[in-house]
This record gives structure tokens, C-alpha cells and sequence, in this order.
């Protein structure tokens, strides 16, 4: 809970992301995890598609992050595995 107020809280701003955009706050909350990176420039990059290299590294730092708060299995586990 406590690391995640921080992120609760988080308004980044980005070129290509207005405040109203229905995924400003997601997107916000996503960089200040750290699970996002945003591009250069100061942009999120919206209008370009996510890699499959980007998605796995995504999913990778949202399982360090659930790791670390004791909330999911260990980093690199397989989906479906036996816990």
C-alpha cells in the first residue's frame, strides 16, 4: 500500500498525452512505477505500437514490483506454473 500511494498520486506530463486523455492517469501511474518508460522528448508515445520486447520488460518490472511488496510469484516464473 505504501508504495503504491506514491503512484496513486503520480500526474506526469507528456507531449503527446493530454490531462484529459481517458489513459493520462494509467499512463502517469505506469512511468512513476517505473513498469513504463517514457521516450525522448518527453513523450509517451501513444500512436506507436508496443514492441514484444517492451511488453516482456514491462511485465518483468511488474513482477519485480509485486515481488517486492510480497504480492506475486518470483521474477522470471512462468505463466501457468505450479506455485
Amino acid at each position: 500500500p505504501q508504495l503504491a500511494s506514491a503512484w496513486q498520486d503520480a500526474r506526469l506530463s507528456f507531449g503527446d498525452v493530454r490531462p484529459g486523455h481517458a489513459l493520462a492517469v494509467p499512463i502517469s501511474r505506469a512511468v512513476a512505477s517505473g513498469v513504463l518508460q517514457p521516450l525522448e522528448g518527453q513523450t509517451f508515445g501513444t500512436s506507436q505500437p508496443m514492441t514484444g520486447q517492451e511488453a516482456i520488460t514491462a511485465v518483468d518490472r511488474l513482477a519485480a514490483i509485486a515481488q517486492g511488496a510480497g504480492l506475486g510469484p518470483a521474477v522470471g516464473a512462468s505463466i501457468g506454473a505450479p506455485r
